[in-house]
C-alpha cells in the first residue's frame, strides 16, 4: 500500500493537506514516503529565498526601446527600464507614442548610468 500527499493552497496561502492511500501489487508504482519530507511550505520557501546572498550580483541597468512594426500603430513602441543588483530587482514597462522622446526625458536616461538598447 502506498500513500500520496496532496498539498493545495487557498487564496490566503494556507495549505490543506490530504493523504490518499491505494493498494498496489506493482513495486514500480510504490511511492517512497521519504519524498514527503522534502516538501516545503510557502513560508519556508520564502525564508530560504530571502536568505540568498545578493552582494555577489553584478549591477545591471538597461533601458530597452522596442518599436512596434504594426502599420496601425506607427510611431508607437514599448519602453522597458530594468535595474538588477545588490539592492534588488526593479522593472518598469510602458507603451508610448514616440518612445525615444519619452526615454530622453526620463531621469534614468539623463543620469547616464543606464545602457540603452533599441530594438526595431
Amino acid at each position: 500500500m502506498s500513500s500520496l500527499l496532496f498539498i493545495k493552497y487557498n487564496k490566503y496561502g494556507k495549505e490543506n493537506r490530504k493523504q490518499s492511500s491505494r493498494n498496489s501489487n506493482d513495486n514500480s508504482s510504490n511511492i517512497n514516503n521519504n519524498n514527503s519530507k522534502l516538501s516545503m511550505s510557502r513560508e519556508e520557501l520564502k525564508r530560504l529565498f530571502l536568505t540568498f546572498p545578493t552582494l555577489d550580483i553584478p549591477e545591471k541597468k538597461q533601458i530597452i526601446v522596442d518599436y512596434n512594426n504594426n502599420p496601425w500603430w506607427e510611431g508607437y513602441g514599448n519602453v522597458k527600464i530594468l535595474r538588477d543588483g545588490p539592492d534588488g530587482y526593479s522593472s518598469f514597462s510602458t507603451h508610448q507614442e514616440n518612445p525615444f522622446l519619452y526615454v530622453s526625458e526620463r531621469e534614468e536616461y539623463l543620469s547616464g548610468e543606464y545602457e540603452l538598447i533599441i530594438k526595431e
